[in-house]
């Protein structure tokens, strides 16, 4: 037993470690062949043998690298030792018979035999072969097969272990390092000791430079500690935190992500690391700020459904329509709102939503349009139609309003503002709905923007020219352009020139456009060309002619 514990204590290679000991069983025993067999286990299909020590004269299972098909007669030898209280002898002279098929095919004469319970998987069976001559094993050599047979199965604990934490962490790595999402794990000193490549890419380090460091190296400097609050904050509670965090990328443009901090917890129990996962939702939040801005000031009810009909967006027209602030709209179904829809109506339009959701429906109508996003779904209801003709507004004062008063928001369609650049001619007046043609302008101006964004110096230029009987509005921009065999969808509903990809949005703002003019007794149209900008024009009838 002395033997075997230096063998086992003499690496710190577990694989090795294990090969030693049964190096020792077999000089001790004077044996022919050691070996660790697994699973012993009379329903499983197939067995091996991953540890194996033999004479050169006697190769076994191992060197023959195969799993070998569980007979009945080995079946039965399974059955045996796991019904033993230590070690079973099988062959001449012993209780039990050889297992014939593995005698014949392995050139044993004699085995002695236990089963080995690692405190993880299914039993081992540990056992010594005579192949050279049958052999009857005494009382002393069993209880010695049994003692050693329980210091394997320490050592087996600790192989099988360790083999488990490595699959587990190339599992860990083979999934997180091709993974698109951010992901970083802290220690409790909030430390970085992992990044993966998504991480490195997005803010152009190298690991070196970004292990071993805190989150206030990160920036803004505003989401540095809001980041290190949320780390404390698991530690502390062993509770996973979700939240949204602003960051700036490698090259100076400020993000959104979606963060998860999920604990990990160390062998007593308490937290020993933290993994964080960020998720960019950087269009996501640029979707959401299109859309409120083509939205909320548009004079046809707005809304937003989840797949269980609850509303999740209204705009001001739905507010009025309802009678009742957003904050209590949100998160109720029409059945749970007053009297807008009929009880038939809102029947219909719930099933609408389920069928919408199942089966990716787009309905378009004159009264309705949806759009199932998988998410969750639009509806465009109309108001009722009314005369747009309205009074003289000033076109010209509605221009520079949306650029002044959407200031913010519009350029923070842009990584950096500043970059930015409207030119607005003097544009003359015409007749109409002041909100309805400020919608006009804050949908043409955002469309403009998001498509120009990617040139070093986004021009909008904002201008106008006349017939006898129009004037002529046009928004130019020096974007990406589109191909115009296309154009003749350009204003559709829910209609892209662009993937989703390249270019955010559900496609509705450019039908928001052409609703309202058409209103107006006016026509839309576009010319663009790829890569050299696009000029969106609305022309309206001069004011005082029918």
């Amino acid at each position: 037993m002395d033997r075997v514990n230096r063998a086992i204590q003499g690496t710190s290679d577990l694989v090795q470690m294990m090969n030693d000991a049964l190096d020792v069983v077999l000089s001790i025993f004077d044996c022919d062949r050691a070996f660790l067999l697994y699973p012993c286990d009379p329903e499983a299909a197939f067995w091996s043998v991953p540890v194996e020590r033999c004479r050169p004269e006697y190769p076994g299972v191992l060197e023959l690298g195969i799993d070998v098909t569980t007979s009945n007669d080995v079946a039965q030898t399974f059955r045996f030792l796991l019904d033993a209280d230590g070690p079973v002898s099988f062959g001449p002279g012993a209780k039990h018979p050889l297992p014939a098929d593995a005698a014949e095919r392995f050139g044993f004469r004699s085995l002695l035999s236990t089963v080995i319970r690692p405190k993880s998987g299914s039993p081992w069976q540990f056992g010594i072969h005579q192949c050279s001559r049958a052999r009857v094993w005494t009382a002393d050599e069993e209880r010695l097969l049994q003692e050693i047979g329980r210091r394997l199965s320490d050592g087996l604990t600790s192989l099988l272990s360790y083999r488990d934490l490595k699959a587990s962490e190339q599992l860990f790595r083979a999934l997180v390092e091709n993974s698109p999402d951010y992901i970083a794990r802290y220690d409790r000193k909030f430390r970085r000791i992992y990044v993966n490549p998504a991480i490195l890419k997005l803010f152009g380090g190298v690991p070196d430079d970004a292990l071993a460091k805190t989150p206030t190296d990160w920036s803004p400097v505003n989401a540095r500690q809001d980041y290190l609050e949320q780390l404390k904050r698991v530690i502390d509670t062993g509770a996973e935190c979700v939240t949204e965090l602003p960051f700036r990328t490698a090259k100076g443009e400020m993000h959104w992500a979606h963060m998860r901090f999920v604990p990990e917890f160390g062998p007593e129990g308490a937290v020993a690391t933290v993994l964080a996962i960020g998720r960019d939702i950087h269009e996501i939040k640029e979707n959401e700020l299109r859309f409120r801005m083509l939205a909320e000031d548009f004079p046809d009810f707005v809304a937003r459904f989840d797949c269980e009909g609850r509303h999740i967006y209204v705009n001001a027209a739905v507010e009025q329509a309802y009678g009742l602030p957003a904050c209590t709209i949100i998160g109720k179904t029409p059945y749970e709102l007053p009297g807008v829809r009929t009880q038939e109506q809102n029947d219909a339009f719930m099933a609408l939503i389920r069928r919408a959701f199942a089966e990716g429906v787009i309905s378009e109508s004159e009264t309705n349009w949806t759009l199932p996003t998988g998410e969750w779904m639009v509806e465009i209801h109309h108001m009722p139609e009314k005369d747009a003709e309205g009074n003289v507004i000033s076109v010209l004062s509605i221009a520079h309003d949306v650029t002044e008063r959407k200031h913010d928001e519009l350029r923070n369609m842009v990584a950096d503002g500043n970059r930015l650049q409207f030119e607005i001619e003097h544009i003359p007046p015409s007749r109409g709905d002041r909100t309805m043609m400020r919608q006009v302008f804050v949908n043409l101006l955002s469309n403009a923007i998001k498509y120009s964004r990617t040139k070093e110096k986004p021009i909008i230029k904002v201008g106008n020219s006349s017939t006898r009987d129009e004037t002529i509005y046009f928004v130019k921009d020096n974007g990406v352009g589109f191909d115009m065999q296309r154009a003749d969808k350009m204003f559709a509903v829910f209609q892209r020139l662009h993937s989703a990809t390249e270019f955010e949005g559900v496609g509705i703002g450019l039908a928001f456009v052409k609703r309202i003019v058409t209103r107006h007794g006016g026509r839309v149209w576009a010319e663009g060309k790829v890569n050299e900008g696009a000029t969106f024009y609305f022309a309206l009838p001069r004011p005082g002619l029918n």
